[in-house]
């Protein structure tokens, strides 16, 4: 068997102010031909695609696999080149019998609220009916009807943070290989409900995901089906909102009525959705009374959610009531730059974060020694993505009144703990950190934090929704209840 393998992965913040760029692709994730090798042994779904065929005996056909980080609406240029490049790969030679693809399932560029659905539809015309498709997709996809009705699988994390991207990446080649055995192909029912949920009440180790994933399991072993549950990415103003159940089977009927069945438990179930919140002056007295390590979630500036990483409210707040033992990242490549020039031992003025907009704060005013400077890449040790390398850009750690700001050119997701101890820093030992995530930083940085304070700070990614200007009627939709 020829199996395409591929990929081209955003998820959408239609808020923040930038648009994304080739750039950034190419600054993140970017793969061309035989160079998606380089993927192997990775915990990804690129690496369960790859090591999945090899099992098989499978031969692959590399096309393009490009991810960016999660920011602002596509540049729908870029999109469109991107997909050329990966129908070409596919195209260019000996037809595949099947294709693997790696998508989030929340791109929307600058002219398509539904990219990763445009994909799927130019993939199907590309190749036709007789050539089955199986693509994976994030637990944060807004799934459309237009994704499921032009593959044979569409298999979706099941975690949140997200540790299981590489068996279902296995998962797809199992699904593919089932098709390709049988020569019958699956039928992918979708199911969407009007539940818009925040990220911060998406954990699947708590309820009520964990127990809606328990069931979806159970499921899947008795009906002898793929069930996928997409709690959806809130932070895109467009049509596709919210929660999704996605069932892939070769009976069309049993994958109708698990799908509904599903989807009416869940829906029955929506006023379970819930967090609770500090204000940031309440959650920065609370860190300053308690033993630490206190993990202080600004999840409104949320790195992988599209915001840009350098929010100052807490640490404002924190240097204000003369706070020490406080480690924070910030994305502000100027201040790297007046560190850089500084050097190692040197003191150094500075005004950090807050460079990009005004809705996550002020540049804070703060004078430190710089302890470290350094290149800014390191590879993951942890349960996310194991492998892979990430560039922070150049980094410069600064000390300050007893405290520790991490200074980087890159924004940088906290999803894996190499990302401060690979410049010598361990949460163990501090007082307090900041985490600029909503949930996945618990798998970094869960097992350091004696207490998890959810800070009520302002940003894009707020997980109060009712604050985001929501364009149209939307009345229909359910909320969840903010306590």
């Amino acid at each position: 068997m020829r199996v395409a393998v591929g990929g081209l992965m955003h998820e959408t913040n239609t808020y923040a102010r930038a648009a994304t760029t080739l750039a950034d692709f190419e600054a993140y994730q970017f793969a061309v031909g035989t160079e998606l090798f380089s993927f192997r042994g990775t915990r990804t779904e690129l690496g369960g695609f790859l090591d999945g065929c090899e099992e098989l005996g499978w031969e692959v056909v590399p096309s393009l696999y490009a991810v960016a980080l999660p920011s602002g609406l596509v540049d729908h240029g870029v999109f469109e080149a991107l997909v050329d490049r990966m129908a070409d790969a596919i195209s260019g030679g000996q037809r595949p019998d099947g294709v693997l693809l790696a998508l989030h399932g929340a791109m929307v560029t600058t002219r398509s609220t539904d990219a990763d659905g445009d994909l799927l539809a130019r993939m199907a015309a590309l190749l036709g009916p007789e050539i089955p498709v199986v693509a994976t997709v994030d637990f944060h996809a807004n799934t459309t009807d237009a994704m499921t009705d032009h593959v044979d699988g569409l298999i979706g994390y099941d975690t949140y943070p997200h540790i299981d991207m590489y068996e279902r990446g296995r998962e797809a080649v199992t699904v593919l290989a089932d098709v390709l055995r049988r020569g019958a192909r699956r039928v992918v029912a979708h199911q969407k409900l009007g539940l818009i949920t925040p990220p911060q009440a998406q954990y699947s180790d708590a309820e009520p995901l964990r127990s809606i994933m328990e069931k979806a399991h159970a499921l899947e072993t008795a009906e002898g089906l793929s069930i996928t549950v997409t709690p959806g990415f809130p932070y895109a103003d467009i049509d596709s909102l919210g929660l999704s159940v996605v069932v892939t089977s070769d009976d069309p009927l049993s994958a109708k009525q698990v799908a509904e069945t599903m989807a009416s438990d869940i829906e029955a179930r929506a006023g379970e959705f819930t967090f609770a919140t500090m204000s940031v002056a309440d959650a920065v007295d609370r860190a300053l009374r308690v033993d630490g390590p206190v993990a202080l979630v600004d999840s409104a500036d949320n790195v992988g959610g599209g915001s840009p990483g350098d929010g100052t409210a807490i640490l404002a707040e924190w240097l204000a009531r003369g706070g020490s033992g406080l480690v924070v990242s910030l994305t502000d490549a100027d201040a790297v730059q007046v560190c850089f020039q500084a050097g190692v031992g040197s003191t150094a003025k500075l005004m950090v974060g807050a460079k990009t907009d005004e809705r996550h704060g002020l540049p804070v005013e703060l004078s430190g020694s710089v302890r470290v400077l350094a290149d800014g890449r390191y590879v993951h040790r942890g349960t996310y993505a194991t492998g892979i390398t990430t560039h922070m850009g150049r980094t410069a750690v600064v000390e300050s009144q007893g405290n520790t700001i991490v200074l980087t050119e890159n924004r940088v997701m906290p999803f894996d703990s190499q990302q401060w101890l690979s410049i010598g820093i361990s949460p163990a030992y501090c007082r307090a950190f900041i985490v600029k995530s909503a949930i996945a930083w618990r798998a970094a940085y869960g097992e350091y934090a004696r207490e998890v304070v959810d800070v009520d700070a302002p940003g894009i990614c707020t997980g109060n929704l009712l604050r985001l200007r929501l364009s149209g009627d939307r009345s229909g939709m359910i909320r969840p209840k903010l306590s």
